[in-house]
């Protein structure tokens, strides 16, 4: 199943592009960037509500770490990073329009690329701890 915010900002991709083709880029970027944010918002929103069902009460940062099932915290962590690249491309955007100068963007873009690293690198070694039972943590409940 496609996540809706992907559907949308591949809708407001297209309408960049042809945009940009016609000259009205800024807006139709403003646009796409502030749908994707909604977007990931509203994600996080469901995420977080499903996170206090299952965590009984714990906080949030013991809970992604402790239960075993993966799901919600991988959401969580996912729409979080992304809800951070989104203001991050945003920054790294408008600074580069404001100033004129293209290395706010790139830097924007490394940002970005750091924040995903850091992401998948946390799931992967929590998903990891999950499959080989590690003995580091043996009383993982969900």
């Amino acid at each position: 199943m496609v996540h809706p915010a992907t559907l949308a900002m591949a809708s407001e991709s297209k309408t960049a592009g042809v945009a940009a083709l016609l000259g009205n880029a800024a807006l139709v970027i403003l646009k796409a960037v502030t749908a994707a944010f909604v977007f990931e918002a509203m994600s996080l929103g469901v995420a977080l509500h499903s996170a206090h069902d299952a965590r009984r009460g714990r906080p949030l940062l013991r809970f992604v770490r402790e239960t075993r099932d993966p799901t919600v915290p991988t959401v969580l962590l996912e729409d979080s990073a992304a809800l951070l690249s989104i203001i991050v491309a945003a920054t790294g955007l408008g600074l580069s329009r404001l100033t004129a100068e293209p290395r706010w963007d790139a830097a924007a873009s490394v940002t970005i690329g750091q924040i995903l690293v850091t992401v998948a690198s946390f799931l992967a070694y929590e998903n990891y701890s999950l499959l080989s039972e590690s003995r580091r943590r043996p009383s993982r409940s969900g």
